[in-house]
């Protein structure tokens, strides 16, 4: 993995309120992108399903931006 330029952290908190879809092993989902934050210089994303209800961070390279 790699550090995330600042550019990146900028378009990712841009990111807020868009839809996306994650891709975790072989599933694939759409997802509301609700927050997002810098962990330890990596950006991570705060989403939602846009069907079914909970929240996860997940790393922001696992999610696609519609």
């Amino acid at each position: 993995m790699t550090i995330v330029a600042s550019e990146e952290i900028k378009s990712g908190l841009a990111n807020k309120g868009k839809i996306g879809i994650v891709s975790m092993d072989e599933l694939q989902f759409g997802v509301l992108i609700k927050d997002a934050r810098v962990r330890f210089g990596h950006l991570d994303y705060l989403v939602s399903p846009l069907t079914g209800d909970g929240v996860k961070w997940v790393e922001h390279h696992r999610v696609a931006i519609k």
